[in-house]
């Protein structure tokens, strides 16, 4: 039996490895990205405005790498330059909303 790790991710779908302004860094969506991003803005994150998504996706790395060097304006540019690293973070964010859907357990008639 092998061990059981504290903390291990249990897939790689749990993270992405993206490359912004040379560096490597972890893209992970978490409840630690949800309190980064509460911070940030002051208030939950709703998904209403594009701001929203592009505030969760800063968080969802700042929040996971040390010594980040990116401001949040820097990171708006960075994605308005790079269309297919944009749509890439997107659809991670989609995904992970998907598959953290909650579900409707109550019966109507």
């Amino acid at each position: 039996m092998s061990p059981v790790v504290s903390g291990a991710l249990k897939n790689h779908s749990d993270m992405e490895k993206i490359v912004l302004k040379d560096k490597e860094l972890v893209f992970k969506i978490d409840l630690k990205s949800f309190i980064v991003y509460e911070r940030m803005a002051g208030r939950p994150f709703e998904g209403k405005m594009i701001i929203d998504t592009l505030g969760l996706m800063y968080a969802s790395i700042i929040s996971h790498n040390k010594d980040v060097d990116i401001e949040f304006d820097e990171f708006v540019d960075i994605m308005d330059g790079d269309q297919e690293l944009f749509e890439r973070l997107l659809g991670l964010v989609s995904e992970y909303f998907k598959a953290h859907a909650s579900r409707d357990t109550t019966k109507r008639d």
